[in-house]
């Protein structure tokens, strides 16, 4: 047969080909309810059939989402999430047994591809779901992964209800006290109880929120009170240096012409020390003790030599504290200040081991974003 007669008989069955309708299972699903169907279509047959099965896949998945929590239970196991159940089965039915090889129910070819229809009973999908060991293992990796997720929230709002426990211990151990912080602390407390009663988390999110709403305002103003208070010991002080400055001059003066006594010494810490002026404090003492005429205070040196570890210890200079004090214990043993400065000593070394310990300061916690489904792992219903 020529070239030109075999074209001519081919020629009716190509033009067919290229006119075809595609098949209607792909235009139109069938819907049998007792069925979940997947339809695909590609140039590559191999290719059409996976994405088909692939597409049931995907089906049995939406279906699934819609199941009640009884139904799923029944099935999966109980306190199982749904939307897991649903990812997991979409997964792996089309590697199981249940789809092993392909299982085709309709195909045709049109114009150059391949039209594929796959479907399966419902029944036997749910049969996997009772059966299945590769989709038990799934699960139980995936609430594995959720208890997880679970103990680094419960974690993170310990830590927020904490640091509102020490923010409060710290506003009374630093003598800021207000009539509302009881209720502040009743706030916390409920957050703290419902948190250790294993309450749903939105709930202790709720009582968490609320708390940090009143610590904030509370905080608020108890800044507003201690700028209230600091303004008034600005004024009480400046009305107190202004009283005390003649007495200060003229006895300054009497120790810069040497006609100075032990007492005026004396009324000279005294004064900066009511006036809450601890450089001046400390720079005067530490001079005194310096003078060529010390002997004036013979017998009270320890106690100037003390003034001077107040002022380091007012002004928070750890390092001159921890110097002054070593000197002190060193050349006054029998002072009856010896055992207050050794205890001021162990108190900034303690701070400082503490201090240098402790680890990083976490970034302030932000708003825990609203609970998902998944939040819990078992549903509430």
């Amino acid at each position: 047969m020529t070239t030109w007669l075999l074209a001519v008989l081919l020629a009716p069955a190509a033009l067919a080909a290229e006119n075809c309708v595609p098949p209607t299972f792909y235009t139109s699903l069938p819907r049998d309810r007792d069925y979940y169907y997947g339809v695909a279509r590609d140039p590559d047959t191999d290719k059409a059939r996976d994405l088909a099965i692939r597409n049931l896949g995907k089906q049995v998945s939406g279906d699934v989402e819609g199941w009640s929590q009884d139904r799923l239970d029944a099935l999966a196991g109980p306190c199982r999430d749904k939307f897991q159940v649903a990812a997991s089965v979409g997964r792996l039915l089309p590697k199981s047994d249940l789809l092993a090889g392909w299982e085709q129910d309709d195909f045709e070819r049109c114009a150059g591809f391949s039209y594929v229809l796959v479907r399966i009973e419902k029944e036997r999908v749910a049969r996997f779901l009772r059966e299945s060991r590769t989709f038990r293992k799934d699960l139980v990796d995936s609430l594995a992964a959720r208890v997880e997720k679970i103990e680094k929230d419960v974690d993170a709002l310990t830590k927020r209800i904490e640091r509102l426990e020490q923010g409060l211990a710290g506003m009374t151990a630093a003598g800021r006290t207000s009539d509302d912080q009881a209720a502040v602390r009743s706030t916390v407390a409920e957050a703290r109880s419902a948190l250790s009663a294993g309450k749903p988390r939105e709930e202790v999110e709720r009582k968490i929120v609320a708390a940090e709403d009143a610590y904030s305002k509370l905080e608020a103003r108890m800044r507003g009170y201690q700028t209230g208070r600091d303004a008034a010991e600005k004024a009480r002080l400046e009305a107190l240096r202004a009283e005390k400055a003649p007495e200060l001059k003229q006895r300054l003066a009497k120790l810069d012409d040497g006609s100075w006594t032990y007492p005026d010494a004396a009324r000279v810490v005294g004064a900066y020390s009511e006036l809450k002026d601890y450089e001046s404090l400390r720079k005067f003492s530490r001079g005194l003790l310096a003078r060529p005429d010390a002997a004036k205070i013979a017998g009270h040196e320890d106690f100037f030599a003390y003034m001077v570890m107040v002022g380091d210890l007012s002004l928070k200079d750890d390092d001159a504290t921890l110097k002054d004090g070593e000197n002190f214990l060193k050349t006054y043993p029998s002072s009856n200040m010896y055992e207050a400065v050794k205890a001021e000593m162990n108190g900034v070394m303690m701070m400082a081991r503490a201090k240098a310990s402790a680890p990083a300061a976490a970034p302030a916690a932000a708003p825990a974003p609203a609970p998902k489904d998944d939040a819990a792992p078992c549903p509430q219903r």
